[in-house]
């Protein structure tokens, strides 16, 4: 559950773009008007070195390919601005120094990047972390509120998991782990996403959830996730439909969600059962699938 240590989600707020319009403004405008004057009145030292730094500050935030070329662009108004009088070597060495510091900068990006790569996505399943969930997750819900856009939230806890692993071992155990992903992935939309956020327990973010008929799909692509588990497991899941509206406490939606899964439990589980992010907080009833059971177990729905 939520309260356990190893499935808190951390507060996050939205995040910010980088390389935005403001951002292009401020870095651009004046690299691009240092270096045509040090191309057209040749180098100074204060200039070259504003130019080099803006050039690398540019490579350093950009994550796709204008970077480069940019610093070529940059090289080659030094070169230009070096070779207007007579250069000594110290100018003419400015511009393969733009190049080397651009590189480098380059470098500590990809690095910046697979380091944020490395703590969005768990090595065991391939699915996002905690960390990577709630980051989407405020981007998906503005961008849904934007659009005046339903979207669902599904928590997932796989019933008595542990016997898996004190039975078969923990490789066994990662193996359900696994293949329970890959299950949701072949059934879900290439725009919703997957979460591991405990040992057994799982997110799943709708990105569209307004029509009913999207509703019926989810539920029948999670019972088939599900049924295609090795050793007879179950699964308990609680919903919750997200009206576009603004959520500034994301932590409280999936505890929302939670708490609808652990009513699933005691209920029985091997059960899915969706409610209403409004009608949920009012005590309001949801619509409810049972998740099968391969052992003549009888489930129903609320």
């Amino acid at each position: 559950m939520l309260g356990s240590a190893n499935t808190v989600l951390p507060r996050q707020d939205p995040p910010r773009d980088d390389w935005s319009r403001a951002a292009r403004v401020t870095i651009l405008a004046p690299l691009a008007g240092l270096s045509l004057m040090v191309a057209l009145i040749g180098p100074t030292t204060v200039l070259a070195v504003a130019v080099i730094l803006l050039a690398g500050i540019v490579c350093l935030l950009n994550e796709f390919g204008a970077a480069r070329p940019l610093a070529i662009a940059v090289a080659l108004c030094l070169l230009i601005g070096a070779l207007r009088d007579q250069p000594d070597l110290s100018d003419l060495l400015l511009a393969p120094m733009a190049l080397v510091f651009c590189e480098a900068m380059l470098g500590v990006r990809r690095r910046l990047v697979s380091a944020e790569q490395a703590a969005s996505v768990d090595c065991l399943t391939g699915a996002l972390t905690p960390r990577g969930f709630a980051r989407m997750l405020a981007t998906e819900l503005a961008e849904a509120r934007r659009d005046e856009r339903a979207t669902a939230l599904i928590f997932i806890d796989l019933d008595h998991f542990k016997t898996v692993n004190d039975r078969f071992g923990h490789a066994a155990g990662d193996d359900v782990l696994r293949k329970l992903v890959a299950n949701l992935r072949a059934r879900l939309l290439s725009e919703d996403h997957i979460a591991r956020i405990g040992g057994d327990e799982f997110l799943v973010f709708l990105r569209y959830a307004d029509a009913p008929e999207r509703i019926d799909s989810c539920q029948a692509n999670l019972l088939g996730a599900v049924a295609e588990l090795p050793y007879n497991l179950t699964a308990s899941a609680g919903g919750l439909i997200l009206p576009p509206a603004d959520y500034p406490d994301t932590a409280a939606i999936i505890h929302s969600a939670d708490r609808l899964m652990y009513e699933v439990k005691h209920a029985g589980r091997g059960r899915i059962q969706f409610g209403q992010m409004g009608a949920l907080a009012t005590g309001g009833a949801g619509l409810g699938a049972a998740l099968p059971r391969r052992r003549g177990v009888e489930i129903f729905a609320r």
